[in-house]
């Protein structure tokens, strides 16, 4: 099996070089179309985070997802907009498609900031590109496990952007009923295996708090140390994975692009 992959459309890949390379472009509005990335609006460069937000809104669409890679001041940040009233199918994909997309992105330059939106409230432009400021007060809040786990998730992000994951390099030891699951799902002894993060100090943890790390993606590369190749990863609550869904998913082609 493989694993599922996302290209990038000529036009989109050119518009990267570019803004990359120094062009006038305040950002690039993202989609994604039969898993390949392309390009939507290219927005002019503003100096303020008021006129970045008033150029973002129309592009907002409560039933449609998309990705936004804005600039400013030099600074690059991706914002996932992916609505509540969006259908399950798009906001699996383009949950599984951001760390792609942040890979592809790492060719050309760096991402200081990330941010995922569900609601126009949300979108805050602002607080988006004071990100760092915040984050140090929450890491303040955070106990010893959970800044290790975030740390942990950063440096697996490196890794990904320079396509060097290793499962040396994760932090997800199994317990031993796990690993003893784990090893009859690869010898073909069961068809269905789920395994969780388990939060051995509180109930809030690293899930909420590092929200948009590649986590899923370590999992993968772990599971690839093992010789189990996954040929499509989706993320979403547990309710969204309705058996229909998942029928329609595991006979879906298999779209084998470039970044994944």
């Amino acid at each position: 099996m493989h694993s599922t992959s996302f290209g990038v459309s000529d036009k989109l890949q050119s518009e990267l070089q570019r803004a990359c390379g120094g062009a006038a472009v305040g950002g690039l509005q993202i989609h994604i179309r039969n898993e390949t990335f392309e390009l939507g609006e290219t927005l002019p460069t503003v100096s303020v985070p008021a006129l970045l937000k008033a150029a973002i809104t129309p592009l907002l669409d409560e039933r449609a997802p998309c990705y936004l890679l804005l600039s400013l001041q030099s600074e690059w940040a991706l914002a996932s907009w992916v609505p509540d009233a969006a259908g399950v199918r798009d906001k699996m994909l383009y949950s599984s498609g951001r760390e792609a997309l942040r890979k592809a992105f790492a060719s050309l330059g760096s991402l200081s900031y990330e941010a995922h939106w569900a609601g126009k409230g949300e979108a805050d432009v602002e607080a988006l590109f004071a990100a760092p400021t915040e984050e140090k007060a929450t890491l303040a809040l955070m106990t010893g496990t959970e800044r290790m786990a975030l740390e942990d998730a950063k440096a697996t992000a490196v890794e990904a952007a320079s396509g060097k994951v290793s499962s040396a390099s994760l932090a997800f030891p199994l317990t031993a009923a796990a690993a003893t699951a784990l090893t009859a799902f690869e010898s073909g002894g069961r068809d269905l295996l789920l395994l969780h993060a388990a939060d051995t100090e509180r109930a809030r943890p690293v899930r909420e708090i590092a929200r948009g790390s590649p986590r899923v993606g370590a999992v993968l590369a772990s599971l690839s140390g093992r010789g189990l190749e996954v040929s499509k990863s989706l993320e979403g609550e547990p309710s969204d994975l309705t058996h229909e869904l998942l029928s329609s998913e595991l006979s879906a082609p298999d779209y084998r692009n470039k970044y994944y």
